[in-house]
Order: structure tokens, then C-alpha cells, then sequence
């Protein structure tokens, strides 16, 4: 399938705008009108699947008087399992106001890589384009009008892959689209407004940073996000490092009028060792599915089932294939957390199956690269609450999930923060969603999952 980085969804901005407004702009800024409208795409996580990429081809709002605006004019192609337990941006669009009742969605050819419980080897299945829209059915009407709104579209992989024992089916009828209002600044979740690492080449700058805006997009696209910042804004290392065809990774906020704030920019640098600076050329995100030699050894190189890339050049893997990572002593780990509590470490010893991480290189290539730096990225883990004490708790996983096939174990100790946000009632025997970062003990051989977002019977 076609390589994508998670930004892909952005190749279409433009041409959201110029399907739906007839607008000539490339730029991708949210276009204030009466009818603005941010598209999201998001995952319930399937507990075998490492990589799940698909084909949108369209997507139209049917509305009461039968209008049906279709707010692609081009396929997208994207890749699900990152998205476990959150939402990205799909597309901004100005859709005429009124009342909408169902949505038809046009899917093309997806792509599983999973990992099989009976040969604990990674499989690769392709399932062929749907037959014809399907229709999905609002619980609650879609209400457009003056007020710029989110709409979010939930693949719900979790229920729409089902193992047979050998092979997986798909039903794309069990996709669900809702609309939810803009959030509070402070108080946005990934659902109504909040984006969260980010991950594109800078495009263009429009001022001086912090106060201007600047511009991203993937190398395929030839659209852009547009980003403004302020005094506030936190750049890492600095904002003279955010430079054209820099690969960085965003944190921001959409505000009431439907235009973005950067809340983080950290550009992807590197020290050079004499007191300059190299720009990486490649970030992979994915799986680890092997690791040598075994722990409580330092690693020297791992394996992962690539989910997602950048790249400011044309050189990187597709999605779903398999990427041998080396690691070497001027390699850097890392963990995006601000306030990392004690007892939670990673590094060369530490890293181990089952963790999603991130690798970035100065040399980029499709099957292997020497990461300069590794780091410990947010996933999703489902399973049952048991031994609870206060918020923390035990999360029993499904034995045929790939984590117990990766590690051979069932239980993730789950440890919550004063930031963790719970959504529904925690109690024993209680499904649960568990996003946040795996880490790994070497000694014990256990693991443990800082949360930052629990949401019971997802």
C-alpha cells in the first residue's frame, strides 16, 4: 500500500476546502466561515493487530433535505493502530449548515499485520475495498451551522476485526461518527480539540517565532496545517531550530474560532558532537517484536512493525513492514513526559517487546536504520480491572492479544497520576482501555503502564 506518515490524513486539506467551498488556498488553516468544521479520525485498539492501514475514498454527510456534501475529493490512506484510544485530524471543511443524519463512506483496500497467538510470528492479511458506501447512522444528529464543530469518525477496530482462529474478518459497519463541541483550552481531550504529537515537515514560517505561525505537512502533501504560537509556546530545543523541511513534532489546541494554537514544538535535532546541530531525516514509530541479546542485556538492535513515519525526503518504509533498528553507544533514549514519577526508566536495558517507540536517524532507509535516538511513545492496552487500590489497579489482557503473545505474561501493573483522566466508573471486573506509556523492568521482568487516559467499557 501507499507509505503514509501519520500526518497523511492532511494530504487532503486542501482539497477538502476546494470540494466543499470551491477555495483555491493550499494553506491549511481553518477557514473561518459559518460552517467550519474539524474532521478527526480515531480507534478502538484491536488487542492482535500491530498495523492496520486502510483506504478512505470518500466521505459524505447526508442531511435531512438530502443534500450530501462529500468532504474528500481524493483517497486518503490511513494507518488505524496509532490511533488507539485517540484522535488525529482528518480534514478541515466548510460544510453548509443544516441537520445530517448518517454518513456514506467509501473504503478502498486495507492491510493487517498481526501477530498470530498460535506461531507468535507477524502475519500480514489484505482485505479487499468494500462494495459500495457504507452507511453509518448517527445516534444523534450532526448540527452544523455558525459555530465552528468537531466530527469524529471511530473505526472501532476493537469490535470490527474478529479472529476465527487462523484469519481475521472485517466489518466496517461497526465505524460510528459523532459531533462534539469545541472543548475548553485547559481541558481539551484528543475527542474535541486537543492534538498530540504531531508529526510533519515544516513547510513554511509566517513571522518570528514565538508570536508568528508556521506551516507543516507530509512530504507527499502539497497542503499544509497551519500553527500560530505565542509567548507561551515551549520550543525544544529552541525555536530558532524549527527551520523549513524540519521534521517536528506538535502539541497544540484548537480555540473557539476553529484556528490551531501550539502548545509544544519539538524539532527533531540532533548534536553533532562539536556544537552544531543534524536535522533527522527519518522518524519511525511501531512495536517492538524483537530484541537482541535478551534482557536484562543492554540492547544493541530490536525490531519493530512500523506504524507510522516522516520524512522531509522520499526515502522510508511503508507502513505494516518490518524495521531492524540499531543501537549504539551515542544512542539517546527517551520518555515524552514532563514529570516522569520515580521508578519509571528507559533506556538501552529497559527496552524490551511489546513497547511502542519512536526512532529517529540522521540516514534514512526502508528496512534499517542506527537510531540516534529512541523514544517511548503512548499506546493502548485493553483488558479487566482486578485488584484495584485507590486508582491503580492490575489489567488483565486477553491471551491471544499480541502483548501476552510478545511477552508471555497477562497482567500490566497500571499505575494512574494526578493528570490521568478517567472516563466512566473504575471497579473491579470493569473492561478497560488503558492509553499511556509501557515501561519494563529487566530485573523483575514485569511491566507497567503509567496511564493517562482509563476509559471503562469503551
Amino acid at each position: 500500500m501507499k507509505s503514509i506518515t501519520r500526518l497523511l490524513p492532511f494530504l487532503l486539506l486542501g482539497t477538502l476546502l476546494l470540494a466543499v467551498t470551491g477555495c483555491n488556498s493550499k494553506s491549511m488553516a481553518p477557514q473561518m466561515s459559518a460552517a467550519s468544521v474539524q474532521f478527526k479520525v480515531g480507534d478502538d485498539p484491536a488487542d492482535q493487530a500491530l498495523a492496520f492501514e486502510i483506504t478512505i475514498k470518500s466521505v459524505m454527510l447526508n442531511s435531512s433535505t438530502g443534500s450530501t456534501p462529500n468532504v474528500l475529493s481524493a483517497p486518503v490512506d490511513i494507518e488505524l493502530t496509532h490511533l488507539a484510544g485517540t484522535f488525529e485530524p482528518l480534514g478541515l471543511a466548510n460544510v453548509s449548515p443544516g441537520t445530517y443524519n448518517s454518513a456514506s463512506i467509501t473504503l478502498g483496500p486495507a492491510e493487517l499485520k498481526f501477530l498470530d497467538p498460535n506461531t507468535q510470528t507477524v502475519k500480514e492479511q489484505q482485505f479487499p475495498a468494500t462494495a459500495g458506501a457504507v452507511t453509518v447512522t448517527f445516534t444523534q444528529p450532526i448540527v452544523v451551522g455558525s459555530t465552528p464543530t468537531i466530527v469524529n469518525i471511530d473505526f472501532n477496530l476493537g469490535m470490527a476485526l474478529t479472529f476465527n482462529g487462523t484469519n481475521f474478518t472485517f466489518d466496517p459497519t461497526k465505524i460510528t461518527v459523532s459531533q462534539v463541541s469545541i472543548g475548553a483550552e485547559n481541558g481539551q481531550g484528543p475527542e474535541d480539540g486537543k492534538m498530540e504529537d504531531l508529526s510533519g515537515t515544516v513547510t513554511g514560517i509566517s513571522g518570528t517565532l514565538p508570536g508568528g505561525s508556521f506551516t507543516i505537512s507530509t512530504d507527499e502533501a502539497d497542503s499544509s496545517l497551519m500553527f500560530n504560537t505565542d509567548s507561551n509556546t515551549i520550543f525544544e530545543p529552541s525555536a530558532a531550530a524549527v527551520m523549513v523541511n524540519t521534521i517536528v513534532e506538535v502539541d497544540a489546541t484548537t480555540q473557539a474560532d476553529g484556528s490551531f494554537l501550539a502548545k509544544k514544538v519539538k524539532a527533531e535535532v540532533e548534536n553533532d558532537g562539536q556544537g552544531g546541530e543534524m536535522r533527522d531525516q527519518l522518524e519511525v514509530e511501531g512495536v517492538v517484536t524483537t530484541r537482541t541479546p535478551a534482557p536484562p542485556s543492554p540492547v544493541t538492535s530490536f525490531a519493530i512493525v512500523v506504524q507510522d513515519e516522516a520524512s522531509p525526503g522520499t526515502v522510508m518504509p511503508t507502513p505494516g513492514n518490518t524495521m531492524t533498528v540499531t543501537v549504539g553507544g551515542g544512542t539517546n533514549f527517551r520518555v515524552k513526559l514532563d514529570n516522569l514519577p520515580a521508578g519509571f526508566t528507559f533506556d538501552a536495558t529497559s527496552l524490551n517487546v511489546a513497547q511502542r517507540i519512536e526512532a529517529d536517524t540522521e540516514t534514512p532507509d526502508t528496512s534499517m536504520i542506527t537510531a540516534k535516538t529512541v523514544t517511548l511513545k503512548k499506546q493502548a492496552l485493553t483488558g479487566t480491572v482486578s485488584g484495584l487500590s485507590g486508582n491503580n489497579f492490575t489489567l488483565m489482557v486477553d491471551t491471544s492479544s499480541f502483548f501476552a503473545s510478545l511477552t508471555g505474561k497477562t497482567t500490566v501493573a497500571v499505575t494512574t497520576q494526578p493528570g490521568t483522566t478517567i472516563n466512566g466508573s473504575l471497579t473491579n471486573a470493569a473492561k478497560a482501555r488503558v492509553r499511556g506509556l509501557l515501561f519494563f523492568d529487566p530485573v523483575g521482568g514485569t511491566y507497567s503502564l503509567l496511564a493517562t487516559q482509563i476509559d471503562i467499557n469503551p
